[in-house]
């Protein structure tokens, strides 16, 4: 789309897309200097694309990141906790392999305590197994 916008009008022209649907028309006319009016009947297309195109104050994001993820991180990574399977140490696993509801596979970093790490094909302890589904049989908090 942004190859047309380029070639089929100038900078600082106005760029309409009376079927706005996620914005891809306007987003590429505006990251071609081009301006854009971009309209849908759906007002949730409308809201992707205004939203899509709003500048960002990017210090006040990471701001904003820091503290939720400082209320949050310890919360999150409670839910990938699992333990060595060399030296029985809890860590944060950052991947776990699924075959329907059952994980067949855990993998981990380097170990802080022993230095093992699982990077593939390694089994996750019934311990692990049976954390996970007492976890998946709590109700969703709001």
């Amino acid at each position: 789309m942004g190859e047309f916008i380029k070639h089929y009008s100038r900078e600082r022209e106005i760029v309409f897309d009376p079927f706005a649907g996620s914005g891809v028309v306007a987003i590429e006319a505006a990251r071609h200097g081009r301006r854009a009016i971009a309209i849908d009947l759906n007002p949730a297309a409308s809201l992707i694309t205004e939203l899509t195109l709003r500048q960002v104050n990017m210090v006040a994001l990471q701001e904003a990141f820091r503290r939720v993820e400082g209320e949050v991180r310890r919360t999150i990574e409670k839910l990938y906790e699992v333990r060595c399977l060399k030296c029985d140490h809890l860590l944060v696993a950052p991947s776990f392999i699924r075959e329907g509801d059952v994980v067949t596979e855990v993998c981990y970093p380097k170990c802080p305590r022993c230095g093992h790490r699982c990077e593939s094909r390694c089994e996750s302890k019934q311990e692990d197994q049976s954390v996970l589904k007492a976890l998946e049989k709590k109700p969703i908090q709001e």
